[in-house]
């Protein structure tokens, strides 16, 4: 592939500047982004793990350990897994702010040199499974205040190795205008999961189920049974749905959060210490359910 002079040095800018683990040229796919979370979360940060299969996107990587918030050389101390004050302006961490600003290309330029690889709308995630939503949420805040839209959770998958889960920030827009005559087929039935540390509530316009824990909850303690049960008779009653809201209180654990999108999109459930051939048939014979998760809490 013949480059001029500008896009010779654009690409050079790119290699050195970003942290992108996956470059396309010509078509050609070199995939080193699990090897870099890998290295960027060090000893101090550990996945959640997760039954989740999409392939870690290319796009900027964000660590968040309970010591620390780190992207590209930034590196903002935390406190026990949370921001200090002083870096906040309300939910807006500013450092990161500014980095996310600082840092973003030319989209158009970059994305022709890259065959389309790089995205920057779309962030990465690797988030110690500790981390308190609270933290969480304040990252994805920011990212979308710095025109982020799309946020993979980088989980560990016990089957196959680094993965990742998508979610998207709730949108703000007004809904979409139809004619006089327009009549949905379908509608809505505005699903939602609130996670608290005494249990589960999933709710819809359809039916509701409140599922507690003992108090307080822990990873294995939540009724995700309950959830999921609760979550495909929703499924069979409006097989249309495909969405759900996702709303945590501050203290929840990125781990239960990830546990949450993974039992609203599959059933039934899986053992993540089961053996491959367990995990085999149940890819071949899932049923999807609720698999294009929001994240609420975080508004841009």
């Amino acid at each position: 592939m013949h480059m001029t002079p500008g896009q010779s040095a654009l690409l050079a800018v790119a290699l050195l500047t970003t942290p992108l683990a996956v470059l396309a040229i010509d078509g050609v796919h070199q995939n080193r982004v699990g090897d870099r979370i890998l290295a960027l979360l060090g000893s101090d940060g550990e996945l959640p793990s997760s039954f989740a299969e999409e392939e870690l996107p290319a796009a900027k990587i964000i660590v968040v350990t309970r010591e620390r918030i780190s992207m590209d050389g930034l590196e903002i101390r935390l406190v026990d897994g949370q921001v200090a004050g002083d870096d906040l302006r309300g939910l807006l961490i500013k450092k990161l702010y500014e980095a996310l600003l600082d840092q973003r290309f030319d989209n158009e330029g970059l994305a022709a040199l890259t065959a389309g690889a790089y995205r920057e709308e779309h962030v990465v995630l690797a988030v110690d499974k500790s981390v308190p939503f609270e933290t969480l949420r304040a990252v994805m805040y920011t990212g979308g205040q710095a025109q982020v839209t799309h946020f993979t959770y980088a989980v560990a998958n016990p089957w196959m190795g680094l993965r990742g889960t998508t979610t998207d920030l709730p949108q703000t827009c007004p809904p979409e205008e139809v004619g006089d005559d327009a009549q949905p087929e379908q509608p809505p039935t505005h699903s939602g999961i609130h996670i608290h540390p005494q249990g589960l509530v999933f709710s819809s316009t359809l039916l509701e189920e409140t599922l507690p824990c003992d108090k307080p909850c822990t990873l294995d303690s939540y009724d995700w049974n309950g959830l999921s049960t609760a979550v495909a008779a929703l499924k069979d009653r409006a097989p249309h749905e495909v969405d759900v809201t996702v709303t945590s209180e501050l203290n929840v654990s990125m781990e239960v959060l990830v546990r949450t999108l993974d039992v609203a999109r599959h059933a039934p459930l899986v053992d993540l210490q089961a053996e491959e051939p367990v995990w085999t048939a149940w890819r071949a014979s899932r049923r999807t359910l609720l698999d294009l998760p929001v994240v609420a809490g975080v508004f841009r």
